[in-house]
């Protein structure tokens, strides 16, 4: 079963104690600290990925390509500015508009839920990840009658640089998570950041504390180079440490990320362009082109298994 449509059963605990360096914290202590750093109002601004995209379009925030907003009951957006009402606007928009790959995604989901990956064949028709066939109006259906979601983004597929491929050996998108925090001077820092190789065939990076079997490489700021992996397994042991990729033998340890200082720029760069949201956990894709900003985050997991979380909090204090 593919990853997307395993772990939609997933759920998060709402309450679980973080133990970092001595120390206890709660998630509900934690979301105080980010509560107090950033406006609840503003969350839709992260948390809507409609929202989200169409703001860093207007600031020049390097994003996948945004080709339309998909809504059940009223009319949606298409990247050339018109207006798609209806299921002839949309049967046009996905025969003729659409490039050769493409990406939906649900725009309210967190952790890569109900994301899907659709390639063009011979025949005008899509092919989605698990291999199934959809013609435009197919397509059409699909996403109207999602009982989950009622919007949807519809954007460019990114690829991953070539080293990352060396690394890991797919072609799923993996991104950097970055924590970012705004001080009263607003000197922006990254407090934080890992990588999330994909292990096994997922189409997401997405770690859910194990669930997964994805990893996650803690990266020096200064250099970015990886440090040992981690992975959780669920069986109540903690974190394990992973020094290899299992499916490419590369090491993490001592791996070079690249277009690092770029990406780290362009991640500050970006968190200020978001204020008065004071702390954001970003996801950054290191594609052939350059970094992007694939999401962003108001209320971001907090890294326990790197064991970092004392420093985090205190820069956040």
């Amino acid at each position: 079963m593919p990853f997307y449509a395993l772990y939609a059963c997933a759920g998060k605990t709402d309450f679980y104690l973080l133990k970092d360096s001595g120390s206890d914290y709660s998630i509900r202590i934690f979301l105080k600290v980010q509560e107090a750093l950033n406006p609840v109002s503003f969350a839709p601004l992260l948390k809507d990925k409609g929202i989200f995209y169409r703001y860093c379009m207007v600031l020049g925030v390097p994003i996948p390509k945004l080709y339309a907003i998909f809504f059940r009951e009223i009319a949606g957006w298409s990247f050339d500015g018109s207006v798609l009402e209806g299921r002839d606007d949309w049967e046009k928009f996905f025969a003729i508009q659409l490039p050769a790959q493409f990406v939906t995604k649900p725009t309210n989901a967190a952790y890569g839920k109900g994301l899907n990956i659709f390639a063009r064949d011979g025949n005008n028709e899509f092919i989605d990840a698990c291999g199934q066939s959809y013609r435009p109006d197919q397509l059409y259906d699909t996403l109207i009658s999602n009982i989950e979601y009622d919007s949807f983004i519809i954007q460019e597929r990114m690829s991953n640089h070539d080293e990352l491929m060396r690394l890991s050996g797919t072609q799923s998108l993996q991104t950097v998570r970055f924590i970012t925090f705004i001080d009263r001077k607003n000197n922006c820092r990254i407090l934080h950041a890992h990588l999330k190789p994909i292990i096994g065939p997922h189409l997401v990076d997405t770690h859910i504390d194990g669930l997964t079997g994805n990893v996650e490489a803690a990266i020096s700021l200064n250099e970015g180079i990886l440090k040992p992996a981690n992975q959780i397994t669920g069986s109540g042991a903690g974190a394990k440490t992973i020094y290899i990729h299992p499916k490419t033998g590369v090491a993490f340890e001592g791996f070079k990320l690249p277009f690092w200082n770029q990406t780290c720029s362009v991640v500050k760069e970006t968190a200020l362009k978001f204020l008065p949201l004071r702390t954001i956990g970003w996801d950054a894709a290191l594609t052939p082109d350059g970094p992007f900003i694939i999401e962003g985050n108001i209320w971001w997991d907090s890294p326990n298994q790197h064991r970092c979380m004392d420093i985090i909090l205190d820069a956040l204090s």
